[in-house]
């Protein structure tokens, strides 16, 4: 049987990888989460070859101008957003065609992954100021997209004064090799040309748990990690080695909130992939539902995130363990790739048809979500 932490957290590094490289097969590797992770990072080191060496003048950033960059092609806030059907094509998560039908908005950069889901989200299922998809603080939403069997839904609301709020449900769902059951806002970075970390760089976003719940019925499942929610932020880093060769994939994972309301930090290493999961103590836990109050304004210090990562020693399933080059701690030497944001369910083992261990379910809300890099000129960041 399966620890928490080898559950919740562990047998959830091949998701957090496939969906943010390759998406998820509809069956684990046959070799397990390891092989995976191996397969996948291969998958993510193999870009285009490009100069991407930093200049003494401008850091490597000659073109980004003046005034702050977000390193993502918009922060979230298009209501249009596009959804991946859980398969996979061309090493990526595919998407259904076409975007929704809102009128007055182009098609978002951002898409809903949703994996290990018995029903799924679709563009052409919307629903436009349903009553039924009433919030205590902010009423009605404007846009709703539920799954036929309401387990997922994304809601959108246009608060008076304030960006646009989108709340992400899961439940039920099952904890396999390949983790647990996901819905997601995913998006990729702009061109890695200008997404090198020498220059200080935020996530800033407003979140709250708006509800959950948690029960155990099975004995051992509030402990074995097969009834259990959690709500983090994924941001995807590739260590490009200044004298070339293979880049490591950083997958850095930030942690909000989780049934057990868990702390410490994971760490794992295996096929060229490093994974850091947790919270820096500065940051605040979203642990505890807040129906009525308003979302939690967060500024997440990335290059504090990088190089805590950056210092840390991974282990190695099977033994040994990893350290990154001393290369590494300039940041330079880092890109910045994608961002996943979301929530994980599960309250059974192995399959949508095994008996249940329990139920749970969270509503997880976000807005305005950027990842923002200060201005050319700016002070170098680099690790101790």
């Amino acid at each position: 049987m399966m620890t928490r932490t080898q559950g919740a957290r562990g047998a959830r590094r091949w998701l957090l990888l496939c969906l943010a490289i390759a998406g998820c097969a509809d069956e684990p590797f046959p070799d397990g989460p390891d092989q995976a992770i191996a397969e996948i990072a291969d998958l993510a080191v193999r870009a285009p070859a490009a100069d991407l060496s930093p200049t003494a003048s401008d850091g490597g950033n000659a073109d980004l101008g003046p005034t702050p960059l977000s390193l993502l092609p918009e922060a979230l806030g298009n209501p249009r957003l596009l959804f991946a059907d859980g398969t996979v094509a061309n090493n990526a998560p595919a998407l259904f065609p076409g975007a929704p039908a809102i009128v007055g908005f182009a098609a978002s950069p951002w898409y809903v992954a949703q994996w290990k889901k018995t029903a799924l989200m679709r563009p052409d299922l919307l629903f436009e100021n349903a009553p039924s998809t009433t919030d205590p603080l902010l009423g009605i939403s404007r846009w709703a997209f539920p799954t036929t069997d309401n387990q997922s839904h994304v809601w959108i609301w246009e608060p008076a004064g304030g960006p646009r709020v989108f709340e992400l449900y899961g439940e039920h769902g099952w904890l396999d090799a390949a983790g647990g059951s996901n819905v997601f806002l995913s998006v990729n970075a702009i061109d890695e040309a200008k997404t090198s970390m020498e220059l200080a760089t935020h996530l800033r976003m407003s979140a709250k748990v708006s509800r959950s719940s948690v029960t155990y019925t099975a004995a051992g499942a509030d402990t074995d990690g097969s009834v259990l929610w959690q709500a983090f932020t994924g941001l995807i880093f590739h260590f490009v080695p200044p004298g070339g060769g293979p880049r490591t994939v950083l997958f850095l994972q930030i942690a909000h909130a989780d049934a057990h309301n868990q702390t410490g930090t994971y760490l794992s290493y295996s096929g060229n992939a490093a994974l850091y999961g947790g919270r820096l103590p500065a940051d605040p836990s979203l642990f505890g539902d807040r129906p009525s109050q308003a979302l939690t304004a967060l500024d997440f210090d990335i290059n504090a995130y990088l190089c805590d990562a950056v210092g840390r020693t991974y282990p190695i399933a099977g033994g040994g363990s990893f350290s990154f080059p001393a290369e590494a701690h300039d940041l330079h030497n880092w890109r910045f790739k994608s961002l996943y944001s979301g929530i994980e369910t599960q309250d059974r083992l192995d399959s949508a048809a095994a008996a249940a261990r329990g139920s749970d379910y969270v509503a997880f809300q976000v807005a305005g979500i950027d990842v923002e890099k200060a201005p050319v000129g700016s002070p170098i960041v680099g690790c101790p």
